[in-house]
């Protein structure tokens, strides 16, 4: 988990986790690979709609 969320914290929101507990700390990996989806298909969405208005990013990859 915490290899994962160094990983995201770099933009890599291709991480993934094996989750094989169903303990507190399973349901949070659980929860972390749901947020990392989430993060992911919001990063896409903003790319196509950066794509759409042909909007250069800003440094660090937002819209100005």
């Amino acid at each position: 988990l915490q290899n994962a969320a160094i990983k995201l914290g770099e933009g890599n929101f291709n991480v993934t986790l094996d989750v094989q507990s169903e303990d507190e700390i399973g349901q949070l990996a659980i929860a972390f690979k749901q947020m990392a989806a989430d993060l992911r298909t919001e990063r896409e969405s903003l790319e196509k709609a950066r794509k759409y208005t042909k909007q250069p990013p800003s440094k660090d990859g937002g819209f100005e």
